[in-house]
């Protein structure tokens, strides 16, 4: 097992929950639990802000703006309104000292598996658990992993400000080119172009034009796009920016759906399946002998 030296520092938390409605009481009681234990070991509530829509990308987005133009603090922990953080989850993500670090949950669907990924050489992003074997607490660096228990310092986004340019595409919606690639700089407006959203030898022409607050005036950390989910866009940013997200699975939430998924759910699973693999095993020991 990987071992990270922990260590609990003074700092400020100001938290970000992007939502759709109202919460369940055992999660006002478990945040309330942790702003106390934050308290305790010198971490200051820097107030939260709950942003209600139906577009999260935008939500994340807003919240960010909010943490960085509105307050003076120095990390940012979202918390998902259908995520449960254990008590002094952001005590012990902070103690890690990484800038970016994440809680585990676990998927609602039937599979009931870590919401944390490796990417392989080709891009795609797999489950950690078929890439690794982990035991609960220890620390993993991931790709990617849920935004719903993710404690990010002030640095990791303006890091990611600091090494792309926010873009309007033409064909509609905010994206971001990293400054180095730019040639040329960025029109106000859009120029015709005899390739413009054509494809030519594999290559997609799409216009970019300067982005303006009238189009976003939040940076677009997250984006919904391309059949991913909003957070995935984040940790390839934030990693470019030489930010990579560490995780901590000791940090375990449970999930709120129609009953809250744990980590005994996926355990009590992976114990199934390894008795149907173990009973398959010896039936064809017995066939053959």
């Amino acid at each position: 097992m990987q071992r990270h030296k922990r260590e609990f520092i003074e700092t400020s938390v100001a938290i970000g929950v992007p939502h759709h409605g109202n919460q369940a009481p055992m999660w006002w009681v478990r945040m309330i639990e942790n702003v106390h234990i934050m308290s305790r070991y010198g971490m200051r509530f820097a107030g939260i802000l709950a942003e209600r829509g139906v577009a999260i990308d935008n939500q994340r987005n807003s919240i960010v703006n909010w943490f960085l133009n509105k307050t003076d603090a120095e990390f940012l922990w979202f918390v998902d309104d259908d995520t449960v953080p254990p008590i002094g989850a952001p005590v012990k993500l902070a103690s890690l000292n990484h800038p970016f670090t994440s809680g585990l949950y676990y998927s609602s669907w039937d599979d009931i598996q870590p919401i944390a990924y490796k990417r392989n050489s080709d891009g795609r992003y797999v489950r950690l658990d078929g890439v690794l074997d982990w035991e609960p607490g220890q620390i993993i660096q991931v790709d990617a992993a849920g935004a719903g228990c993710l404690l990010v310092h002030r640095s990791v986004f303006l890091g990611i400000m600091a090494k792309y340019e926010r873009a309007y595409r033409v064909s509609g919606g905010n994206t971001v080119v990293l400054k180095d690639k730019i040639r040329g700089g960025l029109p106000e407006t859009a120029t015709k172009h005899p390739y413009a959203g054509i494809v030519k030898n594999g290559m997609l022409y799409e216009p970019l034009v300067a982005a303006k607050d009238s189009n976003d005036a939040s940076f677009p950390f997250f984006r919904l796009e391309f059949g991913r989910t909003e957070d995935i866009a984040f940790f390839e940013l934030a990693k470019a920016a030489g930010y990579p997200c560490y995780l901590d699975t000791g940090v375990e939430c449970g999930h709120i759906k129609d009953s809250q998924i744990t980590g005994d759910h996926f355990r009590i699973k992976q114990g199934a399946l390894l008795e149907a693999l173990e009973a398959q095993r010896k039936g064809e020991e017995d066939k053959e002998s």
